[in-house]
């Protein structure tokens, strides 16, 4: 059973992946088909392939319908103005599936922090970043080759 390394529906990924990998899907299978019959069978395909990974029905199509209406409306998120560097916040912490949500950090940041502005520490863009935690993989695979001093594999030539 080929099940094209799409996500588990268990897996602990943050939920805005399983969005985001549909939305960058739809948005390439438009860009690389012409005839619209084939853009919609990858639709379709995609929705079939993920549902055999346990996804939820409903949910695929309701993500999957909100991703072809901003797709085909044209709507794309453009930066009203260019923000200063030194006026952006990144917060950059691990995730955790039962971990404190991106929305709980902003709305604790924006109740905290909100009277700064009109002041020189005033932050424009506050940035939540997750990162994937270190699992077992990190720990036992090394991708660093071992080289003996003075026999490195660039000093050779065929």
């Amino acid at each position: 059973m080929n099940l094209y390394l799409y996500l588990h529906h268990a897996s602990a990924h943050p939920p805005g992946v399983l969005k985001g990998m549909i939305h960058g899907c739809i948005r390439r299978y438009k860009l690389q088909n012409t005839r619209r019959q084939d853009y919609l069978e990858m639709i379709r395909l995609l929705y079939l392939r993920l549902i055999a990974r346990g996804h939820n029905r409903s949910l695929l199509k309701t993500l999957m319908i909100e991703a072809v209406a901003k797709l085909e409306s044209g709507q794309t998120k453009q930066p009203e103005q260019e923000i200063n560097n030194s006026d952006r916040l990144f917060l950059h912490i691990d995730y955790h599936a039962n971990g404190i949500q991106r929305h709980q950090l902003r709305d604790t940041f924006e109740k905290t922090c909100d009277n700064f502005r009109g002041t020189a520490a005033e932050i424009q863009q506050v940035t939540v970043a997750f990162s994937r935690p270190t699992n077992l993989r990190d720990e036992l695979t090394s991708a660093r080759l071992h080289q003996i001093d003075g026999q490195e594999v660039s000093t050779y030539r065929p």
